[in-house]
Protein backbone atom coordinates (compact mmCIF):
# COMPACT_ATOMS: atom_id res chain seq x y z
CA UNK A 1 0.00 0.00 0.00
CA UNK A 2 1.21 3.50 -0.85
CA UNK A 3 3.37 4.52 2.17
CA UNK A 4 3.07 8.16 1.12
CA UNK A 5 -0.72 8.26 0.90
CA UNK A 6 -0.95 10.55 3.92
CA UNK A 7 2.16 12.57 3.04
CA UNK A 8 2.69 12.78 -0.75
CA UNK A 9 5.53 15.25 -0.24
CA UNK A 10 7.37 13.04 2.26
CA UNK A 11 11.01 12.09 1.88
CA UNK A 12 11.64 8.46 1.05
CA UNK A 13 14.36 5.93 1.73
CA UNK A 14 15.54 2.46 0.75
CA UNK A 15 14.11 -0.99 1.32
CA UNK A 16 16.65 -3.83 1.13
CA UNK A 17 15.98 -7.54 0.68
CA UNK A 18 18.71 -10.05 1.57
CA UNK A 19 18.29 -13.61 0.29
CA UNK A 20 20.70 -16.29 1.48
CA UNK A 21 22.57 -16.77 4.77
CA UNK A 22 22.33 -13.93 7.30
CA UNK A 23 23.81 -13.75 10.78
CA UNK A 24 21.65 -14.91 13.68
CA UNK A 25 23.82 -12.97 16.12
CA UNK A 26 21.45 -10.06 16.79
CA UNK A 27 23.66 -8.70 19.57
CA UNK A 28 27.05 -8.81 17.90
CA UNK A 29 29.01 -10.57 20.63
CA UNK A 30 29.42 -14.07 19.11
CA UNK A 31 27.41 -15.46 22.03
CA UNK A 32 24.03 -17.17 21.70
CA UNK A 33 21.37 -15.48 23.80
CA UNK A 34 18.38 -17.60 24.79
CA UNK A 35 15.94 -16.76 27.59
CA UNK A 36 15.41 -20.29 28.90
CA UNK A 37 19.09 -20.45 29.89
CA UNK A 38 18.79 -17.49 32.31
CA UNK A 39 18.46 -17.86 36.11
CA UNK A 40 15.03 -18.80 37.45
CA UNK A 41 15.25 -16.61 40.58
CA UNK A 42 17.19 -13.71 42.04
CA UNK A 43 20.36 -15.80 42.39
CA UNK A 44 22.52 -14.91 39.38
CA UNK A 45 24.37 -18.00 38.19
CA UNK A 46 25.45 -19.79 35.02
CA UNK A 47 25.63 -16.53 33.07
CA UNK A 48 28.36 -14.33 31.65
CA UNK A 49 28.39 -10.57 31.03
CA UNK A 50 28.98 -8.80 27.73
CA UNK A 51 28.61 -5.17 26.69
CA UNK A 52 24.97 -5.96 25.83
CA UNK A 53 23.94 -7.67 29.07
CA UNK A 54 23.90 -11.26 30.33
CA UNK A 55 24.16 -14.46 28.29
CA UNK A 56 23.82 -18.08 29.48
CA UNK A 57 26.95 -20.20 29.61
CA UNK A 58 25.13 -23.56 29.63
CA UNK A 59 24.19 -25.41 26.48
CA UNK A 60 20.51 -25.19 25.54
CA UNK A 61 18.99 -28.67 25.44
CA UNK A 62 15.27 -27.91 25.37
CA UNK A 63 13.37 -25.02 23.84
CA UNK A 64 11.06 -24.19 26.75
CA UNK A 65 10.86 -22.01 29.85
CA UNK A 66 11.11 -23.32 33.40
CA UNK A 67 7.85 -25.00 34.46
CA UNK A 68 7.31 -22.78 37.50
CA UNK A 69 5.25 -19.62 36.75
CA UNK A 70 7.27 -17.74 39.38
CA UNK A 71 10.39 -18.23 37.23
CA UNK A 72 8.95 -16.54 34.17
CA UNK A 73 9.62 -12.90 35.19
CA UNK A 74 13.32 -13.78 35.61
CA UNK A 75 13.68 -15.53 32.24
CA UNK A 76 11.25 -13.65 30.00
CA UNK A 77 13.42 -10.51 29.84
CA UNK A 78 14.57 -10.27 26.22
CA UNK A 79 17.86 -10.77 24.42
CA UNK A 80 19.89 -8.68 26.88
CA UNK A 81 19.06 -11.05 29.74
CA UNK A 82 18.13 -8.11 31.99
CA UNK A 83 14.95 -6.93 33.66
CA UNK A 84 14.29 -3.18 33.60
CA UNK A 85 15.65 -2.76 37.12
CA UNK A 86 18.85 -4.58 36.10
CA UNK A 87 19.07 -2.57 32.87
CA UNK A 88 19.12 0.67 34.89
CA UNK A 89 22.15 -0.54 36.83
CA UNK A 90 23.89 -2.17 33.88
CA UNK A 91 23.59 0.83 31.52
CA UNK A 92 23.70 3.61 34.10
CA UNK A 93 27.13 4.99 33.25
CA UNK A 94 27.41 4.01 29.59
CA UNK A 95 24.00 5.15 28.41
CA UNK A 96 21.53 6.69 30.87
CA UNK A 97 23.95 9.25 32.30
CA UNK A 98 24.97 10.37 28.81
CA UNK A 99 21.32 10.84 27.85
CA UNK A 100 20.85 13.03 30.90
CA UNK A 101 23.94 15.10 30.09
CA UNK A 102 22.77 15.78 26.54
CA UNK A 103 19.00 16.18 26.92
CA UNK A 104 18.59 16.92 30.64
CA UNK A 105 17.15 14.77 33.40
CA UNK A 106 13.68 16.33 33.03
CA UNK A 107 13.34 15.49 29.33
CA UNK A 108 11.01 12.84 27.91
CA UNK A 109 13.89 10.99 26.28
CA UNK A 110 15.66 10.68 29.64
CA UNK A 111 12.46 9.40 31.26
CA UNK A 112 12.06 6.77 28.54
CA UNK A 113 15.71 5.72 28.85
CA UNK A 114 15.33 5.35 32.61
CA UNK A 115 12.10 3.37 32.52
CA UNK A 116 13.29 0.94 29.83
CA UNK A 117 16.97 1.46 28.92
CA UNK A 118 16.99 -1.30 26.28
CA UNK A 119 13.66 -0.16 24.76
CA UNK A 120 12.60 -3.80 24.52
CA UNK A 121 9.45 -3.91 26.68
CA UNK A 122 6.56 -5.89 25.22
CA UNK A 123 2.96 -4.69 25.28
CA UNK A 124 0.00 -6.76 24.14
CA UNK A 125 -2.16 -5.07 21.52
CA UNK A 126 -5.00 -5.02 24.03
CA UNK A 127 -4.79 -3.39 27.44
CA UNK A 128 -6.81 -1.30 29.87
CA UNK A 129 -4.27 1.52 29.52
CA UNK A 130 -4.71 1.50 25.73
CA UNK A 131 -8.50 1.39 26.09
CA UNK A 132 -8.61 4.31 28.50
CA UNK A 133 -6.68 6.47 26.02
CA UNK A 134 -8.55 5.18 22.92
CA UNK A 135 -5.18 4.24 21.44
CA UNK A 136 -5.16 3.85 17.66
CA UNK A 137 -4.56 0.45 16.09
CA UNK A 138 -1.09 1.29 14.75
CA UNK A 139 0.08 2.50 18.16
CA UNK A 140 -1.25 -0.65 19.81
CA UNK A 141 1.22 -2.79 17.85
CA UNK A 142 4.33 -0.64 18.24
CA UNK A 143 5.68 -2.77 21.11
CA UNK A 144 4.15 -6.09 20.10
CA UNK A 145 7.39 -7.45 18.61
CA UNK A 146 9.54 -6.54 21.61
CA UNK A 147 10.92 -9.54 23.54
CA UNK A 148 10.94 -8.37 27.18
CA UNK A 149 7.76 -9.78 28.76
CA UNK A 150 6.18 -11.25 25.62
CA UNK A 151 5.64 -14.70 27.18
CA UNK A 152 3.71 -13.91 30.34
CA UNK A 153 1.85 -16.75 32.01
CA UNK A 154 -1.81 -16.46 32.96
CA UNK A 155 -0.77 -15.86 36.56
CA UNK A 156 1.55 -13.00 35.52
CA UNK A 157 -0.85 -11.35 33.08
CA UNK A 158 -1.75 -7.74 34.00
CA UNK A 159 -5.23 -8.24 32.53
CA UNK A 160 -8.04 -10.75 33.07
CA UNK A 161 -7.19 -12.38 29.74
CA UNK A 162 -3.95 -13.88 28.35
CA UNK A 163 -1.48 -11.22 27.15
CA UNK A 164 1.35 -13.32 25.70
CA UNK A 165 2.57 -13.16 22.13
CA UNK A 166 4.29 -16.56 22.30
CA UNK A 167 4.94 -19.38 24.73
CA UNK A 168 8.43 -20.06 23.37
CA UNK A 169 11.58 -18.38 24.72
CA UNK A 170 13.25 -15.74 22.58
CA UNK A 171 16.55 -16.91 21.14
CA UNK A 172 19.10 -15.75 18.61
CA UNK A 173 18.93 -19.23 17.09
CA UNK A 174 16.36 -18.26 14.44
CA UNK A 175 16.03 -21.67 12.78
CA UNK A 176 16.19 -23.59 16.08
CA UNK A 177 19.10 -25.84 15.06
CA UNK A 178 20.98 -25.24 18.36
CA UNK A 179 23.83 -23.38 16.67
CA UNK A 180 24.52 -19.67 16.23
CA UNK A 181 25.31 -18.90 12.61
CA UNK A 182 27.26 -15.69 12.00
CA UNK A 183 27.59 -16.17 8.23
CA UNK A 184 26.77 -13.18 6.04
CA UNK A 185 26.45 -14.51 2.49
CA UNK A 186 23.47 -13.35 0.47
CA UNK A 187 22.06 -11.69 -2.62
CA UNK A 188 20.93 -8.13 -2.06
CA UNK A 189 18.08 -6.27 -3.79
CA UNK A 190 17.45 -2.57 -3.36
CA UNK A 191 14.02 -0.96 -3.67
CA UNK A 192 13.72 2.83 -3.51
CA UNK A 193 10.60 4.00 -1.72
CA UNK A 194 10.26 7.55 -3.01
CA UNK A 195 6.99 9.34 -3.87
CA UNK A 196 8.57 10.58 -7.12
CA UNK A 197 9.54 7.09 -8.31
CA UNK A 198 6.34 5.13 -7.68
CA UNK A 199 5.51 4.50 -11.36
CA UNK A 200 5.15 1.36 -13.48
CA UNK A 201 8.40 0.35 -15.17
CA UNK A 202 10.57 1.99 -12.54
CA UNK A 203 12.00 0.61 -9.35
CA UNK A 204 10.65 -2.94 -9.97
CA UNK A 205 7.02 -1.72 -10.01
CA UNK A 206 5.00 -3.83 -12.46
CA UNK A 207 1.44 -2.78 -11.66
CA UNK A 208 -0.55 -0.16 -9.77
CA UNK A 209 -4.09 -0.74 -8.55
CA UNK A 210 -6.12 2.27 -7.44
CA UNK A 211 -8.98 1.70 -5.04
CA UNK A 212 -11.42 3.84 -3.09
CA UNK A 213 -11.86 3.37 0.64
CA UNK A 214 -14.13 4.90 3.22
CA UNK A 215 -12.22 6.40 6.14
CA UNK A 216 -13.27 6.65 9.78
CA UNK A 217 -14.58 10.20 9.35
CA UNK A 218 -16.95 9.08 6.58
CA UNK A 219 -14.96 10.51 3.68
CA UNK A 220 -14.01 8.50 0.60
CA UNK A 221 -10.44 8.67 -0.62
CA UNK A 222 -8.32 6.99 -3.27
CA UNK A 223 -5.29 4.91 -2.41
CA UNK A 224 -2.78 3.02 -4.55
CA UNK A 225 -1.47 -0.51 -4.16
CA UNK A 226 1.84 -1.29 -5.86
CA UNK A 227 3.04 -4.64 -7.16
CA UNK A 228 6.81 -5.11 -7.09
CA UNK A 229 8.34 -7.95 -9.13
CA UNK A 230 12.03 -8.32 -8.33
CA UNK A 231 14.04 -10.72 -10.54
CA UNK A 232 16.06 -12.72 -8.02
CA UNK A 233 18.62 -13.75 -10.65
CA UNK A 234 19.57 -10.10 -11.11
CA UNK A 235 20.71 -8.93 -7.64
CA UNK A 236 21.95 -5.40 -7.06
CA UNK A 237 24.82 -6.71 -4.95
CA UNK A 238 26.34 -10.02 -3.83
CA UNK A 239 27.65 -10.22 -0.27
CA UNK A 240 29.95 -13.03 0.83
CA UNK A 241 30.69 -16.19 -1.09
CA UNK A 242 27.19 -17.18 -2.16
CA UNK A 243 27.18 -18.66 -5.67
CA UNK A 244 23.73 -20.05 -6.43
CA UNK A 245 20.18 -20.45 -5.14
CA UNK A 246 20.42 -24.09 -4.07
CA UNK A 247 20.61 -23.33 -0.35
CA UNK A 248 18.64 -20.21 0.62
CA UNK A 249 18.03 -20.28 4.36
CA UNK A 250 16.87 -16.78 5.29
CA UNK A 251 15.33 -13.61 3.95
CA UNK A 252 16.06 -10.33 5.73
CA UNK A 253 14.26 -7.05 5.16
CA UNK A 254 15.80 -3.71 6.14
CA UNK A 255 14.55 -0.14 5.91
CA UNK A 256 17.10 2.67 6.01
CA UNK A 257 17.74 6.36 5.25
CA UNK A 258 14.20 7.47 6.11
CA UNK A 259 13.94 10.93 7.67
CA UNK A 260 10.17 10.85 8.15
CA UNK A 261 8.04 8.10 9.73
CA UNK A 262 6.14 5.90 7.26
CA UNK A 263 3.87 2.88 7.58
CA UNK A 264 4.44 -0.01 5.17
CA UNK A 265 1.50 -2.37 4.64
CA UNK A 266 2.38 -5.54 2.71
CA UNK A 267 -0.45 -7.60 1.23
CA UNK A 268 1.64 -10.69 0.35
CA UNK A 269 5.24 -11.87 0.02
CA UNK A 270 5.49 -14.39 -2.81
CA UNK A 271 8.35 -16.27 -4.44
CA UNK A 272 7.13 -16.95 -7.99
CA UNK A 273 8.89 -19.74 -9.86
CA UNK A 274 8.81 -20.41 -13.60
CA UNK A 275 9.07 -23.95 -14.99
CA UNK A 276 9.74 -23.18 -18.66
CA UNK A 277 12.39 -25.34 -20.35
CA UNK A 278 13.46 -25.64 -23.97
CA UNK A 279 12.50 -28.85 -25.81
CA UNK A 280 15.30 -29.64 -28.29
CA UNK A 281 13.79 -32.72 -29.95
CA UNK A 282 11.29 -33.20 -32.77
CA UNK A 283 7.67 -33.43 -31.73
CA UNK A 284 6.53 -36.57 -33.56
CA UNK A 285 2.93 -36.87 -34.56
CA UNK A 286 2.44 -33.24 -35.61
CA UNK A 287 4.01 -32.51 -38.99
CA UNK A 288 3.33 -28.76 -38.66
CA UNK A 289 5.60 -28.52 -35.58
CA UNK A 290 8.19 -31.13 -36.53
CA UNK A 291 11.76 -29.88 -36.18
CA UNK A 292 10.77 -26.57 -34.48
CA UNK A 293 12.35 -25.99 -31.03
CA UNK A 294 9.55 -25.54 -28.50
CA UNK A 295 9.06 -24.35 -24.92
CA UNK A 296 6.86 -26.50 -22.73
CA UNK A 297 5.22 -25.98 -19.36
CA UNK A 298 2.87 -28.34 -17.52
CA UNK A 299 2.60 -30.56 -20.64
CA UNK A 300 1.17 -27.70 -22.69
CA UNK A 301 3.20 -26.74 -25.78
CA UNK A 302 3.54 -23.19 -27.06
CA UNK A 303 5.59 -21.56 -29.76
CA UNK A 304 8.83 -19.88 -28.54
Amino acid sequence: MDPFGDDPNGRGGQLYFNLGDVSEDILRDSRKAYENGLPTNEVIKNVDSTIWGRVPILQSLVDAFDNQPASRPYQDVGFDGLKNSDEKLFFSDTYIQKIGDVYGTTSTVYSNATNDPSADDFHYFRGSDYDSKSTLILDRYKKFNNPDGNSKTTENSPESYPTAATSQPNTEDLNRDHTLSETESYYQYKVRLDPNEMIVGSNYISDIIETSVKTENGDTRSINWYQFRIPIYQPDDIIGGIRDFKSIRFMRLTLTNFNDPIVCRFATFDLVRGEWRRYNFDLKGDQRLEGIPMLYHDDRYQRP
